[in-house]
């Protein structure tokens, strides 16, 4: 009886770390929504295609030229993130906070960023041609020279932002806060603007021939 006894206070602590260890390796994989593997590579080297890298925490990194193209980004943290001309085209950024982030002549094509967060980004020369930017927040954003052809920007807000020069041929600007939002030199072409929003727009310094800025 006396051995028994031993036995269980020895066995029964033991069994217990075990279950702590495994737990501490099952439990992180349903913390992190980001794949830890995809995280890492991105890290190491700047390029991870396809990947999940969702809800990750990526404040004020330096990704410039990485290729993200086609990942799941969504609700990642890139607040203050050095994005210069990355490859984020087909990706999933719904969600994301971009704000204050550097994505000069970064490709974004046919990405969806609704309800992201773009306030204060610099998104001067980037393509962001067929993209969803619906619900967005880009208030005073710089969109200069960029390509926003086909793009949704229903509900979105582009108060103080400057879309100057930009390519708006066939994009969607329904229920959109456009207070103060520059469009000096902007291409429009079969561009729709809900009438609640049309007066507020200035047409005088808009050009009527296609925008020639740098395409992706």
């Amino acid at each position: 009886m006396h051995f028994l006894q031993q036995f269980r206070w020895v066995v029964l602590p033991l069994g217990f770390c075990w279950l702590i260890v495994g737990l501490g390796l099952i439990i992180p994989q349903f913390l992190w929504a980001y794949d830890q593997r995809d995280l890492g590579r991105l890290r190491n080297f700047g390029a991870c295609v396809e990947c999940n890298i969702s809800e990750a925490d990526l404040r004020m990194t330096k990704l410039n030229g990485a290729n993200l193209r086609s990942s799941d980004m969504a609700k990642t943290i890139f607040f203050s993130a050095n994005l210069q001309v990355a490859d984020l085209s087909g990706s999933n950024l719904r969600g994301a906070n971009l704000e204050q982030a550097d994505l000069q002549g970064a490709n974004l094509q046919g990405s969806n960023l609704e309800g992201a967060n773009l306030r204060g980004a610099n998104l001067k020369g980037a393509n962001l041609r067929g993209a969803n930017l619906k619900g967005v927040k880009l208030f005073g954003a710089d969109m200069s020279e960029a390509d926003l052809s086909g793009v949704w920007f229903n509900t979105a807000d582009l108060q103080n932002a400057n879309l100057s020069k930009s390519n708006l041929s066939g994009s969607i600007f329904y229920s959109t806060r456009l207070r103060g939002t520059q469009f000096r030199g902007a291409y429009f072409c079969n561009t729709h603007f809900g009438t609640e929003v049309t007066p507020q727009i200035e047409f005088r310094h808009c050009e009527l021939e296609p925008h020639r800025g740098s395409q992706r």
